[in-house]
């Protein structure tokens, strides 16, 4: 077999896997934000409001808080706000790793790698601390996906084809027909990562569980 058949059905099957994998993700719609899905569903709000799909326990409020910090800094995610009146913790948004950064946790099926490879997305992680009937502390974890977009330009000479990426100059006008042009760069949001929601879930308890051994062993 060729050296160029073989690159080929390579090619061939990592777009089978990203298709698959799109088709396969509830809950989470790709393409354009403004093209193939509602404006509404490409917003983080729109998306942490929908409920969560796994949560962690404990009777001591501190110690769950704690294990949810821990483990934000164990997948490496910087703590951008800390609201314990509310009971919510989120994190600064994060690009994805690529295909070699194979010391980062956070991608959680073949689909998540291609995706992350062959497009820039980005998460972030949000934390809700409610009080359930029984009088424990119940936190669910929510990932938000993100994609990047980029405005495209129009070539129509090579000279055009160095500043193609580049920022747009002092003479490009802000409004078209008196409206406001779109930003040269966004970030929309695509939907969650149920399967990082999960595993964040399970490491918080396995964080509460080791320290409520620790406790009773004093």
């Amino acid at each position: 077999m060729s050296r160029l058949r073989i690159i080929t059905l390579a090619c061939g099957a990592l777009l089978a896997v990203a298709v698959g994998g799109c088709a396969q993700r509830t809950g989470t719609p790709t393409g354009l934000a403004t093209i193939e899905q509602p404006t509404r569903t490409a917003t983080v709000d729109y998306w942490v409001t929908q409920p969560g799909v796994a949560q962690a326990q404990s009777a001591d409020f501190d110690r769950l808080w704690q294990a949810s910090v821990d483990t934000c800094r164990e997948f490496d995610y910087p703590i951008d706000r800390t609201d314990y009146r509310l009971g919510v913790l989120t994190t600064k948004p994060r690009v994805s790793p690529q295909f070699f950064e194979q010391w980062r946790r956070e991608l959680c099926s073949m689909h998540d790698q291609v995706q992350s490879s062959l497009q820039t997305v980005r998460r972030s992680f949000r934390f809700e601390f409610t009080r359930n009937a029984g009088g424990r502390y119940v936190v669910v974890p929510k990932v938000v996906i993100e994609q990047l977009a980029l405005e495209q330009r129009r070539i129509t000479a090579v000279s055009e084809y160095r500043a193609a990426f580049l920022p747009p100059t002092d003479n490009t006008p802000n409004q078209t027909n008196g409206v406001a042009a779109p930003p040269i760069k966004y970030w929309y949001a695509i939907g969650r990562d149920e399967l990082l929601e999960k595993r964040l879930a399970e490491d918080i308890r396995d964080r509460v569980a080791h320290a409520s051994a620790i406790a009773d062993s004093k």
